[in-house]
């Protein structure tokens, strides 16, 4: 179900129970209230759009925020299988991008900085969760920031991209032309994101996570 049909669904649910008398309907009252948590559960929280109903806009606010308290109170078991139950399957989806990923082993001696191996760990988590977007564009902030601390550059210099800074690196001889390609391809596919509205799917998302383990094994090997 696509969110503008869960939004006008759930409008429908909220009139009919509104209008619906429990004690005289209440067996169907039931059943539409069932279908109206249920409904709370699956509902779309990630895509913006208008509500389908101008009329129940504070009233479906207010329920998902009551319904969102009462699913953070369950213990784990309990939000597994609610996500179960409402034919998610999220953190299956999840275990299996998890899978695929090979640790990112570099050869014995290279010191990368913390906050870098941090950084790159944030993007093979957005991997896993199926942000492939950003998982892209974190990894040629990782490149930028590589390369400013290489070169000496401040951190917050913003008229140094990553493209300019990769090339001022390549011109310093900080890098060698192999390393130079292994950025560029990173930086391309984000460019691809961030100036043209591309969406990058998941082997290119991949192939941007090795290269930039391999760019931050070279720079700092």
């Amino acid at each position: 179900m696509n969110s503008y049909n869960e939004d006008l669904k759930l409008s429908g649910l909220l009139d009919w129970l509104v209008s619906h008398d429990r004690i005289s309907d209440e067996k169907e009252w039931e059943n539409k209230f069932d279908e109206l948590t249920e409904l709370l559960i699956e509902i779309d929280r990630i895509n913006i759009r208008e509500f389908v109903d101008s009329r129940q806009a504070d009233k479906t606010e207010y329920l998902i925020k009551i319904n969102n308290d009462f699913f953070q109170g369950l213990d784990s078991s309990e939000q597994i299988s609610a996500f179960y139950d409402s034919g998610l399957n999220w953190p299956g989806f999840w275990a299996r991008n998890m899978f695929i990923l090979v640790p990112p082993f570099v050869k014995q001696g290279v010191k990368i900085p913390e906050n870098l191996k941090n950084l790159y760990a944030e993007s093979r988590h957005c991997f896993i969760f199926e942000q492939f977007n950003v998982a892209v564009v974190l990894s040629r902030a990782i490149i930028e920031l590589a390369l400013k601390m290489k070169i000496g550059l401040p951190m917050e210099s913003k008229d140094w991209t990553a493209g300019v800074v990769l090339e001022k690196a390549l011109d310093k001889k900080i890098i060698n032309d192999s390393v130079y390609w292994i950025a560029k391809k990173v930086i391309t596919t984000a460019d691809k994101i961030l100036h043209q509205g591309e969406n990058i799917e998941h082997q290119e998302t991949l192939n941007a996570l090795d290269h930039t383990r391999q760019f931050l094994e070279e720079l700092f090997g």
